[in-house]
């Protein structure tokens, strides 16, 4: 029987440990927030278009696959997104309108799809973080374990909101029928700046958080063991960025597609 209750309790103390580390666990929260099977179906997504593209290219009489040609490349050059890392820097440090810079450029694809979602996760990790600010001010400190665990499932679930999100739009491209073939090019650039607003909010995020987590040491004298926590959150920051610019190139040969479709029904 004591063998058995040291079994149990040692089997219960593991679940637990494994309970907790999920907690601080980017991979394991990003698929707790559906972030793995929308990224999976926009690559599925994604892989459809890229094949249906080829076919439509190799149907298309010289003349028209030249006008399309153009439209393609034009497309294309909105994915490409070079100013992306020479911001990063300065991102960390400065604000945005998050909530209508979303509206407006989502607004530039001309869909019915919307930025809610992805705002009111904004809305929340910016008040969790205003509140832990206001808490730290008034001598009420969160343990840095409980800090460096908001940072990272903030993180996960805005990046799996901003890729369901990537998910509905392609989905909504597809559909649309009738929208002029120079009009995908503004849809791109639309998508492009979605893309920099997300990434620039997921530095902002990481720096605020690690400012929480700096402020959480230095009233507990702890500054050794917070150290591997700040890492954390700047490398799983690097992470959700990636995952935010993977999921906008998969909708490249979606949006190209689209244009196909449209300058076919013309």
């Amino acid at each position: 029987l004591r063998d058995a209750k040291e079994e149990a309790e040692t089997k219960a103390k593991q679940e637990q440990e494994f309970v907790e580390a999920r907690k601080a666990h980017f991979g394991a929260q990003f698929d707790d927030f559906q972030g793995l099977v929308q990224l999976e179906a926009l690559e599925m997504l994604s892989n459809q278009c890229e094949g249906r593209v080829q076919s439509l290219l190799t149907s298309l009489s010289p003349e028209s696959l030249a006008s399309v040609k153009k439209e393609l490349v034009a497309i294309k050059l909105e994915f490409e997104l070079k100013d992306l890392d020479e911001e990063d820097e300065e991102d960390e440090e400065k604000e945005h309108e998050f909530d209508r810079l979303m509206n407006e450029h989502i607004g530039q694809v001309g869909l019915n799809a919307t930025a809610e979602k992805v705002i009111h996760v904004q809305e929340k990790n910016r008040k969790w973080l205003m509140d832990c600010a206001r808490e730290q001010e008034d001598g009420l400190q969160k343990p840095t374990k409980v800090i460096h665990e908001s940072a990272i499932q903030s993180l996960a679930e805005l990046t799996a909101r901003s890729i369901e999100l990537f998910h509905k739009v392609g989905q909504l491209l597809l559909t649309e029928k009738n929208a002029p073939l120079a009009s995908y090019k503004t849809k791109a650039s639309g998508l492009a700046n979605c893309t920099r607003v997300l990434c620039s909010e997921i530095g902002i995020l990481s720096t605020k958080y690690t400012q929480r987590l700096n402020s959480a040491a230095e009233k507990t004298e702890d500054a050794e063991s917070v150290n591997p926590l700040i890492t954390n959150v700047y490398l799983e920051a690097t992470n959700s960025s990636t995952y935010i610019q993977d999921g906008f190139q998969l909708l490249l040969p979606v949006l190209q597609q689209s244009a196909m479709d449209a300058h076919t029904n013309v």
